[in-house]
């Protein structure tokens, strides 16, 4: 059996979103195809990166996952101040590097560990471009690497210090074709091997929709949007605009929050909720909200489409806009606010008929492209092609 590394900086049941779960998935998947084993921090939350789990090693269901202890966390306050600098003043190379190690999570006992260990492993499989476990561990790996950069068009991807980090692996794992046309511009590619994969869905079974939603005693029908709720993934703009005075529709929102949910009796925040309720409210709703700006996939979006939900998203990010101009399973607005509440009230108005046409189209588009199975034999094929051929 083919011996597989994965890099991330943070791993764990606990963790239900991002590359993270990304991560997860895919260690998963290939289980019984890889010999597979995780190296990551002892950190559980990603704005502190304060050592939360011991370090050593342990097993997640049936993955051997190694933890290395951060040196120092992250002062949010101070790396947006440096941020905003680093992105928009001149600034030296000594400067991108201290933007790294202020970003972190900076584990130099995770990437000993990786240099110490290249030769054990087939394959390195590195998640996200953007933090130091990657940045400093795929140039150590270098020509056995294979990166997954979950890509936005973020001011960090023009930060000179991710030439290097391109410029490493052999090749590379796509979520969508735009996040691959976004880094093919910004890179020099070459001819080094690439796929686009993204992360399948695995979706319910048998759901009792209708008790779920009586347990919350939810006015129906409702929208819905869920996840990490922050100013980062955009619901400041619908909670700052949501159109009460235009429907008698009502927002139901769920999830970890960043950002406090405002009084108003047309929304409505469960908190965090089981993974039962959430498919049920999830399949209840009459369709689901994604503001977010960056996103290289978006899992919840799929989710949606796969119990045959529409979605009305964030036209601005070009692979959530990608998405719905490829199915038809919903509708995008752009430039801010106003075309939002246009949008929104277009979805609430329509019909339930217009509504399930839209999701269904949405649910086609998903079993053809994101079908749990197939997408992880995509990826084993990948990585064996790299092994065999391609290294």
């Amino acid at each position: 059996m083919r011996r597989l590394a994965i890099v991330v900086q943070r791993y764990g049941a606990e963790i239900t979103g991002g590359a993270e779960l990304h991560s997860r998935w895919v260690a998963d998947k290939l289980r019984g195809r890889f010999e597979t084993t995780v190296f990551t921090t002892t950190a559980l939350d990603y704005i502190t990166w304060e050592n939360h789990f011991p370090p050593g090693v342990e097993d997640i269901q049936g993955t051997e996952v190694r933890r290395f202890p951060i040196e120092g966390g992250r002062d949010m306050e101070a790396f947006d101040r440096y941020s905003r600098w680093v992105f928009n003043e001149p600034h030296r190379d000594a400067d991108e590097e201290h933007w790294l190690r202020m970003q972190g999570p900076v584990s130099p006992a995770l990437i000993e560990a990786i240099r110490r260990e290249k030769n054990r492993f087939d394959i390195f499989l590195f998640f996200t471009y953007l933090y130091y476990t990657t940045a400093k561990g795929i140039q150590e790996i270098g020509d056995k690497a294979v990166l997954l950069p979950t890509a936005h068009d973020e001011p960090a991807l023009k930060l000179r210090l991710y030439n290097q980090v391109f410029a490493a692996p052999s090749g590379f794992l796509l979520n969508t074709k735009p996040e691959h046309d976004l880094i093919n511009r910004r890179f020099d590619l070459g001819h080094r091997p690439r796929s686009i994969v993204g992360m399948g869905v695995d979706l319910p079974g048998e759901m009792d929709v209708e008790a779920v939603i009586s347990r919350f005693d939810i006015p129906q029908p409702y929208a819905l949007t869920f996840g990490r709720i922050s100013y980062g993934k955009g619901h400041d703009l619908i909670f700052r605009h949501y159109p009460n005075d235009r429907t008698d529709m009502h927002l139901v929102v769920f999830g970890f929050t960043e950002m406090e949910i405002p009084d108003n009796p047309q929304i409505h925040y469960l908190g965090r909720v089981s993974d039962e309720e959430r498919w049920a409210l999830l399949a209840g709703s009459a369709f689901t909200i994604h503001p977010s700006l960056y996103e290289s996939l978006s899992l919840a979006l799929l989710e949606s489409w796969g119990v045959g939900v529409p979605a009305l998203v964030n036209g601005d990010c070009a692979v959530l806009r990608d998405h719905i101009e490829t199915c038809g399973g919903g509708r995008y607005y752009r430039g801010g606010h106003v075309e939002f509440i246009e949008r929104y009230v277009e979805l609430a108005e329509m019909s339930d008929a217009e509504r399930k046409r839209m999701g269904e189209a949405g649910r086609e588009y998903v079993m053809s492209n994101y079908e749990a199975g197939e997408v992880a034999r995509r990826y084993g094929d990948f990585l064996e092609r790299m092994i065999d051929y391609g290294l």
